[in-house]
């Protein structure tokens, strides 16, 4: 009767790690070496874990002395599930697929075994954990022939329309700002883009699927990867007219390594070009050396546009004789709009381009500004990077009021020491920081050894709108950002 008791809690708990572990999975877009990021920044967290894994360990070998303890076991789950991020995941087709898998494998285990070994039936917990393993790379053949499948039917349907023309945006960052003014700059010709965070190969082959028709005539893509050979699956059914690189910087270092390995990545977008397609690119983020030869190259440089004057929320540029009037001071955001305009010429040779730039305005939470009373509220919490948020600082700095940054950290720093106080000597002049994130061991160190840091941070989960002065916004995710 124990035994039964027993499966039957063992099993409702394996729902429930399967079903936390595959969550964490599926926003980890599948990588278990972006799982094992996660959960590694979650060990930081937790200086109970080395006790938590002493009585995880406990609780297995209870069992062998007196089959009545066999319950005891089920703590060694339920203390993993107390540590596992609690993320909610999607139930897509392939979320469906894996879950199911998992626990009819566990299902079976723990009938054969209560059928065959009954004394051993404490193993399914070590089974359990095994089996989120083994059930991911069950599924994963089917996976690849569906996802490949999909491909080859996007190739095809790319084909049928030959008439499209495709640009493809690749970066650290940069990419949704310059996509979104492009789009500003060629409306009202046909075009098609997707909206919101589509940017992996296979939702870009879904969208072009689901939406792409023979009467649309350019589709603009942001090509997100994260991973030295990430731009390969791309390769599978893109052709592009246009490749455009933006701004490089150290994103996704966990998974590049280096800043090179970056450039050359996202260099690697050139091989999906046309043998006629077009490369646009800073000259001053990418060399030449990481680009393919035998391409046209558009390179652009700072002295190509030249800076006439600035006045509040506007900059007048010069690009030889076409004068254009930007509305925002920050230069990122002036050279994603120039790079744009770039293109938008190379699309549409039209004066009515530069006109454009007037009306453009950046994507929410990307350098927006807002006031609020005597509140400036500028927010900058979409996919922060430590190159942008310098820019943000200065322009923050230039309101010349008391400053407050609301700010989680960067995910990307990670646990590098370098980059940790670089990001904290940055927004240490602030004159109050509210902090909404717990602290790594390393940062708190950071915060003791850089002066006058320590006194200036509130820790506070939600935002806090001071009075008056500037709130520079730093920190991911939608209940952070101004509304």
């Amino acid at each position: 009767m124990i035994s039964i008791i027993y499966i039957i809690i063992n099993i409702f708990l394996n729902l429930f790690l399967s079903y936390f572990f595959y969550s964490l999975l599926q926003k980890s877009y599948y990588s278990l070496k972006r799982v094992c990021f996660r959960l590694s920044d979650q060990i930081q967290y937790y200086f109970p874990l080395f006790l938590i894994s002493i009585l995880s360990l406990f609780t297995f070998i209870l069992p062998l002395f007196s089959p009545f303890l066999l319950p005891l076991n089920l703590l060694s789950y339920i203390f993993i599930l107390i540590f596992l991020p609690k993320v909610k995941g999607k139930f897509t087709a392939r979320f469906i697929r894996i879950f199911i898998v998992n626990n009819l494998f566990f299902i079976s285990f723990n009938i054969i075994f209560y059928l065959l070994l009954p004394k051993f039936l404490f193993l399914s917990q070590i089974f359990g954990f095994f089996n989120l393993l083994i059930s991911f790379y069950t599924i994963k053949p089917f996976d690849y022939y569906k996802r490949n499948k999909t491909y080859k039917k996007t190739k095809n349907k790319l084909n049928y329309c030959n008439k499209l023309k495709i640009i493809g945006i690749t970066g650290s960052f940069g990419k949704t700002t310059t996509k979104n003014f492009l789009i500003s700059l060629i409306h009202p010709h046909r075009y098609l883009s997707p909206s919101g965070n589509i940017n992996t190969p296979l939702g870009i082959a879904n969208y072009i699927i689901n939406n792409v028709s023979i009467f649309d005539r350019i589709l603009i893509l942001e090509l997100g990867i994260d991973e030295i050979n990430g731009m390969n699956e791309f390769k599978k059914y893109l052709n592009l007219d246009i490749a455009i690189i933006t701004s490089i910087g150290e994103q996704h270092l966990r998974t590049f390594k280096t800043v090179e390995n970056i450039k050359s990545a996202k260099a690697k977008i050139t091989n999906l070009l046309k043998n006629d397609g077009k490369l646009f690119y800073f000259k001053n983020e990418i060399d030449d050396a990481y680009l393919k030869e035998n391409i046209i190259k558009n390179a652009i440089l700072p002295s190509d546009y030249k800076i006439l004057f600035k006045e509040k929320n506007m900059v007048v540029i010069r690009d030889n004789k076409t004068m254009i009037n930007v509305p925002f001071t920050d230069k990122n955001l002036v050279k994603d709009a120039f790079m744009a305009y770039k293109v938008s010429l190379e699309l549409f040779n039209s004066s009515i381009n530069a006109l454009n730039l007037s009306k453009l305005s950046p994507p929410p939470r990307r350098k927006a500004i807002y006031s609020k009373d005597n509140l400036t509220i500028i927010d900058d919490s979409y996919n922060l990077n430590l190159k942008g948020l310098s820019s943000s600082i200065k322009n923050a700095l230039k309101e010349n009021k008391p400053l407050t940054i609301f700010t989680g950290g960067i995910f990307e720093t990670g646990k590098n020491i370098r980059l940790l106080f670089y990001f904290y000597n940055l927004i240490n002049v602030a004159d109050k920081i509210i902090y909404c994130q717990k602290l790594l061991p390393i940062e708190k160190r950071i915060i003791e050894e850089i002066p006058g840091l320590k006194n200036k941070i509130l820790y506070q989960k939600n935002i806090i709108y001071p009075n008056n002065g500037t709130l520079l916004i730093l920190t991911s995710g939608d209940n952070s950002s101004y509304k």
